[in-house]
């Protein structure tokens, strides 16, 4: 494991969790514009414990929260 997470990160120039948020939110984006999944289904999918922190780390992330992201694509 410890040569996982000094390879995970290479070249994004964030640490391990930041990096597999980032694959999260990322496939999050495409379940958001592509599916009709609601928020605590994605939550679930990407790996999140709750649609409440998955929220708060997509807007972190993002600049907006995951319904605000789904309008912009429909």
């Amino acid at each position: 494991m410890p040569a996982l997470r000094r390879d995970s990160g290479a070249g994004t120039g964030c640490g391990f969790r930041e990096y597999i948020n980032l694959l999260r939110t990322e496939e999050a984006k495409k379940l958001l514009a592509n599916t009709s999944f609601s928020i605590t289904e994605i939550s679930l999918k990407t790996g999140y414990s709750t649609p409440y922190y998955f929220s708060l780390l997509f807007h972190r992330m993002n600049g907006m929260s995951p319904p605000a992201y789904r309008r912009g694509y429909k």
